[in-house]
């Protein structure tokens, strides 16, 4: 194996490790954006639904004891 040969097939090897971790890290950071999106709707969600509960039991007529 020639002095080029060898270093080409480290280069290519290095930046296919590269990659890989380029891909790796972008996945990771997509993945992680998306659990946040999701942690944000979900607390939103049960936001609304708690204020949706309060309403819902203020609106609600008082049953009047006529006994």
């Amino acid at each position: 194996m020639s002095y080029d040969s060898a270093e080409t097939w480290f280069v290519v090897k290095r930046n296919i490790l590269l990659v890989s971790y380029s891909f790796e890290r972008t996945g990771k950071l997509l993945e992680e954006r998306e659990l946040r999106k999701l942690s944000k709707h979900r607390a939103q969600a049960y936001s609304v639904s708690a204020r949706e509960s309060e309403l819902f039991s203020e609106s609600r007529p008082f049953a009047l004891d006529t006994s």
